[in-house]
């Protein structure tokens, strides 16, 4: 909007502040992060069955950012993220990103605010236009490789998937057949029990008269 954007984090000069700062924003700011909203967030989304939950998981991320300038870089890495953790079951990779990406942003802010601090106005200005022109290459030439491997995940997790449907269906399918033969048996049971019953009624009920009618001749 015309305005130099604040940087989300203000740079250090002593070689210890930078190394704490570089371990705090590369390191256990991502782990932390990526614990919370692709391991609290996106599993609770999941077990509720929201439709598209990496998208949402990955807009509350952006959203976590409050500056405009970063809020939509940081949806769509929390997207990618998400779909990491999804396809892999597990938390490392969407870390791992997490990781590499706060710790070469930190990296490239420090050596920015080097290269402004040894050289004059212009050739900073020329050394910004080559590195604009460098990062859109390597935003092209990521985006690239990212979609690549995600979809190659992808592949993997839909067969995953289709392996964990296919056995379900037969776990389904056997225990529906186990459960037909119990009924199958209990009735056959039943049914053995009933006419073990009619075989035996005659003869109970002939035992039934003898006592009736010994009972009665002993009485008169």
């Amino acid at each position: 909007f015309g305005k130099i954007p604040k940087p989300q984090i203000n740079l250090e000069t002593k070689p210890a502040l930078i190394a704490l700062q570089v371990f705090m924003a590369g390191l256990l700011i991502p782990v932390l992060e990526e614990t919370f909203f692709r391991g609290y967030v996106l599993g609770m989304f999941r077990r509720v069955k929201l439709k598209h939950y990496v998208i949402l998981s990955g807009v509350l991320f952006g959203l976590f950012h409050l500056q405009i300038h970063v809020v939509f870089g940081t949806i769509f890495a929390g997207i990618v993220w998400g779909y990491f953790v999804k396809y892999s079951g597990s938390l490392v990779s969407g870390m791992i990103g997490h990781i590499l990406f706060n710790s070469i942003t930190v990296a490239l802010m420090h050596y920015k605010a080097r290269l402004k601090s040894v050289m004059n106005g212009d050739t900073v200005k020329s050394m910004q236009t080559q590195g604009l022109v460098i990062y859109f290459g390597v935003v092209v030439l990521a985006g690239l490789i990212i979609y690549f491997v995600l979809k190659t995940m992808k592949k993997d997790y839909d067969k995953l998937d289709e392996t964990h449907e296919i056995k379900t269906w037969q776990a389904d399918a056997i225990e529906k057949r186990e459960a037909e033969k119990e009924d199958k048996a209990k009735t056959l049971y039943e049914l053995s029990l009933a006419d073990k019953y009619r075989a035996w009624s005659p003869t109970g009920i002939f035992v039934v008269l003898v006592i009736i009618g010994s009972v009665l001749i002993f009485m008169k």
